[in-house]
C-alpha cells in the first residue's frame, strides 16, 4: 500500500513539475541552491513566488499523499493492536465442565514386586561381575502351523516326543503338567488352528542363540556346514537349551518367591489397637534372644 501510494506521489508531481515553465523551474532551482546563502535570502529572486494555481495544485499533491499515507498508518495500527478480549468472545459462550468423574485404573502391583526384586538381583550379581538370568514370567500365544498333512504330522511327532520324555526319570516335574496336556488331548484335526503358550523371555534367548548358530554356519563351505549341523548342534543345542531354560526357571521362581514372601510379610500385620507403641516394643524385645542367641 506504501509503495503504490508513493508511486502515486511520483506520477503526480512528475506531472505537476512537468507543467512549470522554464523560467519557473530556474527560479526553483536557484531558490533551493540558495537556501543557506544569508545575502540571496534577502534578495528578491528568494522572495519570489510561483503563481496561486501552481501553489494550490502542488498542495492538492501533497494533500493526497498525506491522506493516502494517514490511512495506511491507520490500518497498520489496527493490525498490530491485539484484541485483547478476543479469547472471552471465542470461548465466552462455551461451557466447561470442571466436576470429578470416577474412573478406575488398574495397577498391577505383583509385576511392580517382580521388577524391584529381578533390578535388584540384577544389580548385586553386576557388582560380582555376574549376570542375573531373565526372569520375567511374561507369556506369549503361538499360532501353530496345522493346515496341512506334513504340519500336522510334524506336530504330532513332537506329542510323541512328550510322552517319550515324560517317562524320563530326568524330567523335570515343573514341565510335566504341560506335556501330560498334550499327550492326553493330542494335536487337532488338520485344518483345526491351534495356540499353545510359551515363555517369552526364554523363547527370546532361543531365537538369539539360534541366530548365532545359523551365523557360523554360513561363515563355513556347505559341506563342512552340514557335518557340522548334522554331528554337533543337536548336542550342542540339547545343552545350551537346557542351560537357558534351567537357569531361566530358577530366576523367575525365585523372584516368585521374593514377591510372595513380601505380600504374606505385609498381610500378616495385625491390628492391635488396645497395644500402645511400649507395648509391642516389650514384645519385640522378648522375641529377639529367640533369633539372636
Amino acid at each position: 500500500r506504501g509503495r503504490t501510494a508513493m508511486r502515486g506521489f511520483k506520477d503526480d508531481f512528475d506531472a505537476w513539475k512537468g507543467s512549470l515553465s522554464q523560467e519557473e523551474k530556474k527560479m526553483i532551482q536557484e531558490q533551493a541552491a540558495g537556501e543557506f546563502n544569508k545575502k540571496f535570502r534577502k534578495s528578491d529572486e528568494f522572495k519570489q513566488d510561483l503563481p496561486e494555481e501552481k501553489i494550490a495544485a502542488f498542495s492538492k499533491i501533497l494533500g493526497k499523499f498525506f491522506d493516502a499515507e494517514s490511512e495506511d498508518y491507520k490500518k497498520e495500527l489496527e493490525a498490530k493492536t491485539p484484541e485483547y478480549d478476543g479469547l472471552l468472545k471465542k470461548a465466552g459462550d462455551k461451557v466447561m465442565d470442571f466436576s470429578l468423574k470416577s474412573k478406575v485404573i488398574e495397577v498391577d502391583r505383583d509385576a511392580d514386586r517382580r521388577y524391584q526384586f529381578a533390578t535388584m538381583k540384577n544389580r548385586q550379581a553386576i557388582a560380582k561381575g555376574e549376570f542375573f538370568p531373565q526372569s520375567s514370567p511374561i507369556v506369549e500365544r503361538w499360532a501353530i502351523k496345522n493346515d496341512d498333512a506334513e504340519s500336522h504330522t510334524k506336530a504330532e511327532g513332537i506329542v510323541k516326543f512328550m510322552e517319550k520324555a515324560l517317562a524320563d526319570p530326568s524330567c523335570p516335574a515343573e514341565t510335566k503338567p504341560y506335556m501330560e496336556h498334550w499327550v492326553k488331548n493330542g494335536i487337532p484335526a488338520v485344518g483345526t488352528p491351534f495356540e499353545i503358550t510359551v515363555p517369552m523371555m526364554l523363547v527370546n534367548q532361543l531365537h538369539h542363540m539360534n541366530d548365532y548358530v545359523n551365523k557360523g554356519l554360513a561363515e563355513m563351505d556347505d559341506a563342512a556346514a552340514a557335518t557340522y549341523l548334522k554331528d554337533k548342534v543337536p548336542a550342542i543345542g540339547a545343552e545350551v537349551i537346557k542351560f537357558l531354560s534351567t537357569n531361566y526357571a530358577s530366576a523367575r521362581d525365585e523372584v516368585e518367591a521374593d514377591k510372595d514372601t513380601m505380600k504374606a510379610f505385609f498381610r500378616s500385620q495385625k491390628d492391635m489397637k488396645d497395644k500402645t507403641k511400649a507395648d509391642v516394643l516389650k514384645e519385640l524385645w522378648a522375641e529377639l534372644p529367640k533369633h539372636t542367641g
